[in-house]
C-alpha cells in the first residue's frame, strides 16, 4: 500500500513542477508582451525575461 502512495506522490510532485513551469513560461510572455507594448527594445526585454528573441517574436 505504501508503494502505490509513494508512486501518486511522485505523480502528484511531477505534476505540480510541470504547473510551476508552465505558469512562469506564460508570465515571461506576459512581461514580454507589455514591455512590447510600451516600446522597450527587445534585447532589454530579453535580458529582463530570459527569453530569447525568437522565443518573443515567435509567442507574441
Amino acid at each position: 500500500m505504501e508503494r502505490v502512495s509513494e508512486l501518486n506522490e511522485k505523480k502528484l510532485l511531477h505534476l505540480l513542477e510541470y504547473v510551476r513551469t508552465s505558469a512562469q513560461e506564460e508570465t515571461k510572455l506576459e512581461v514580454a508582451e507589455c514591455m512590447l507594448d510600451y516600446g522597450i527594445d527587445i534585447q532589454l526585454i530579453g535580458a529582463v525575461t530570459g527569453l530569447k528573441r525568437d522565443e518573443i517574436i515567435k509567442k507574441i
